[in-house]
């Protein structure tokens, strides 16, 4: 089901569509654009672009973060509560 929006056997954001600021209703949810041209564009562009779709920036440089307890409290203390998607979750070590 999910297969019959491909394009050339290729999902919509591999599609051209996805990395052009202008809207395509037909074509990808997903704006896909480099760090260095995000950097440049304009904020009314950014705005616009994401009233209909997605965002992804590609190619961010960023330090390496290792996926254990160390890395993952550089991005927030263990026992912070967060929100996910309106429910409270309080992560207990």
């Amino acid at each position: 089901m999910v297969e019959k929006r491909y394009v050339n056997y290729a999902p919509l954001h591999r599609s051209l569509s996805a990395r052009l600021s202008d809207y395509n209703p037909e074509g990808s949810s997903i704006f896909i654009v480099d760090a260095s041209i995000f950097d440049k564009m304009p904020q009314t562009l950014i705005l616009d672009i994401f009233r209909r779709r997605h965002i992804l920036v590609d190619n961010i440089s960023q330090p390496l973060l290792a996926f254990d307890r160390e890395g993952l409290s550089t991005l927030a203390p263990f026992k912070k509560k967060v929100v996910f998607q309106g429910t409270s979750f309080q992560q207990v070590i």
